[in-house]
This record gives C-alpha cells, structure tokens and sequence, in this order.
C-alpha cells in the first residue's frame, strides 16, 4: 500500500520505515526508541493504518498479528509527538 494513500500511517519493514501524521513524514532508519510496546522486546515489522483500521506487528520471532488497543494507543501518541515535535522545528526556523 502507497503511504501517499494515507494521512496517518507507521510503517516499518525491519531495517526501514515512516511515521506519517498531520502532514509530517519522517523517514525511520532504525526503529524508534521511545516506542516500547509492553511484552514485546523488539519489533520486527510493523504496518499502522487507522484509516483502513490495519493496525498489524509482528514481533521479532513471530507470526503478524493485530494490535491490542494498548499497542494502537502507544503508536498514536509516538505519531502525535513526531509530528508535534516537526512543527515546533519548523516554528523555530527562520524565514
């Protein structure tokens, strides 16, 4: 699926990814610290669509499976800071 398609979007495939929310895209190169998803010790792969309500992970280790509303929750609050945190940047550069 195109990220284009999508306002919203965390995508990771291992090795790269994007955290797309209110108009910032960030390009993930690794997978970010701050997100800690409980029980589970490192991400392998991850797709995160609420528009289409796809809301899939897969632990290192592990089959794909759907997220829990705790999971859906730590994932959109880290999209809410990474954009927050793009916008304050771009308020604190000069024209």
């Amino acid at each position: 699926m195109s990220s284009a398609l999508y306002a919203t979007r965390l995508l990771w495939n291992g090795r790269l990814g994007l955290a797309k929310h209110s108009g910032v895209i960030a390009d993930l190169t690794a997978w970010p610290p701050s997100l800690v998803l409980p029980g589970v010790t490192r991400v392998s792969e991850m797709d995160y669509i609420p528009e289409v309500r796809k809301y899939e992970v897969r632990p290192s280790g592990q089959g794909w499976r759907r997220m829990d509303l705790a999971e859906k929750q730590l994932v959109a609050a880290f999209l809410q800071r990474v954009s927050a945190a793009a916008n304050l940047e771009i308020e604190r550069t000069p024209a």
